[in-house]
């Protein structure tokens, strides 16, 4: 039997704090701004739960200062029970 190592995937240390955001996506026609909760946030990205649908390659802007960018890609979205998840790299 193999056994084979795990490894970390991510370049960049990921802290687990987490607070609220303001956001909106550039792509779209209107510029309502929603909130959301991120999660994992690192240098690189974060992840997002919100109520609102996000599709993979739209960008959003944020008008919160917590995240490290003020935009950034959807790389991956995936629904939850009651929420939206997210994985954001930001650009």
């Amino acid at each position: 039997m193999q056994t084979t190592k795990s490894r970390e995937r991510r370049e960049h240390k990921v802290s687990v704090a987490s607070g609220t955001v303001e956001y909106s996506v550039i792509s779209s026609s209107n510029s309502d701004f929603y909130y959301g909760i991120f999660t994992d946030i690192s240098a690189a990205g974060m992840c997002l739960l919100t109520t609102s649908p996000l599709k993979r390659g739209e960008k959003i802007v944020f008008r919160s200062n917590n995240p490290t960018s003020k935009i950034a890609v959807v790389l991956w979205s995936d629904i939850g029970a009651f929420y939206y998840k997210a994985g954001l790299k930001f650009v």
